[in-house]
């Protein structure tokens, strides 16, 4: 069983946000869009994505490279785009398909490969790996289960992500110097996963508690840190955080789902585009957020927050291009974004936003 399965039964909500980019949401009639302000980004088509029904994202560093994934004779391999050009990693002896999850600086990828072509197939073997500059695969392992996955990393080489333990329950993990450090829970929990770590080594993601809720937590110098979750609610959860510490996500709000800070001890509120649910996906050291949320119930949007502001980046773009963007997933520390969109009825494309020059 997936861990997304495993925590559709605590939170269905949490698993609608794993499967965003796959979700067949419907153009918006053109009455129905916000009112479009000066256009502050241009729009790069990185060509279709093919929908996997996974815990994906498309990451982004600050010299514009993208892990992302593309299908080559069916099978979906991790890939790497740079500079107009995309390039396949490649998977590692014995496995077939392979996802790319998060870049670092060095355009070092970390994802995952499994033994089957189907990359959701429960039946197969999936293990956390580092796909290396110079076409080199390195296979993670696990903490004793069959299966892990990475979900990040930064510049020192740091990885971190979650598996399966022996004992059949998953726990995040932290990987370096060739090793597979299992990072535990909060406690009383039985599961956790890491999702993201710092540049300065701070890792988030989410642990059950002993009230059988599930919280966003950080691990920092060997020691874990329930971030709450919002009034009401049982449900956090931690995708990202930047160098000051500063970390981000989403949280139940009693009979919502929000996008969410975790900052200085607190979880701060900051809503939605309108409807749930929302999350908040990306975040750089400046502290500008990205994510999606939705619109209504057929209709969701990326967007960038800002100046204490969240903003449809359908506003942002020129009116005439087209787009809808869909997702928000990455944002560097140039103010590029990276994400999904899609033109009418067309399949879902990787798309980079990057701002227009003072």
């Amino acid at each position: 069983m997936s861990f997304a399965s495993v925590l559709n039964r605590v939170c269905p909500f949490v698993l609608s946000l794993l499967f965003v980019l796959v979700l067949p949401f419907a153009p918006i009639p053109a009455a129905a869009l916000p009112a479009v302000t000066a256009a502050r980004y241009t729009v790069t088509d990185l060509g279709p994505l093919p929908a996997v029904s996974d815990e994906v994202a498309l990451s982004l560093n600050d010299a514009g490279q993208v892990g992302f994934w593309q299908s080559s004779g069916g099978v979906v391999h991790a890939a790497l785009w740079e500079k107009g050009k995309a390039r396949d990693l490649r998977v590692p002896h014995g496995f077939i398909s392979s996802i790319a999850r998060a870049i670092n600086r060095s355009g070092q990828v970390v994802g995952w490969a499994t033994t089957s072509r189907n990359l959701v197939d429960s039946l197969a073997v999936t293990h956390a790996c580092l796909f290396a500059t110079g076409g080199k695969v390195t296979d993670l392992g696990t903490l004793g289960g069959r299966s892990s996955q990475a979900f990040g990393i930064n510049s020192g080489g740091l990885i971190v992500g979650g598996s399966l333990r022996a004992d059949g329950n998953r726990h995040a993990f932290l990987y370096t110097a060739g090793k597979m450090t299992d990072l535990g829970t909060l406690p009383g929990g039985k599961f956790s996963q890491a999702y993201a770590v710092s540049e300065s080594g701070t890792v988030v993601g989410i642990s059950e508690t002993d009230h059988a809720a599930v919280h966003a937590c950080l691990w920092k110098q060997g020691k874990v840190t329930d971030l709450g979750a919002l009034p009401d609610g049982q449900i956090s959860l931690g995708t990202t955080v930047n160098r000051s510490g500063t970390a981000a996500g989403a949280a139940e709000t009693g009979n919502e789902y929000h996008a969410v800070l975790y900052a200085l001890g607190k979880v701060r509120d900051l809503g939605t585009l309108g409807s749930d649910p929302a999350e908040v996906s990306g975040l750089n050291d400046k502290g500008q957020a990205v994510g999606a949320s939705n619109l209504s119930t057929i209709v969701r949007h990326g967007f960038l927050y800002d100046a204490g502001r969240m903003t449809d980046l359908n506003t942002l773009i020129p009116a005439d291009s087209s787009w809808d963007i869909l997702t928000a997933t990455a944002i560097n520390a140039h103010g590029q974004i990276v994400g999904t969109a899609r033109r009418g009825h067309d399949s879902t494309h990787a798309v980079l936003l990057t701002p227009h020059s003072p």
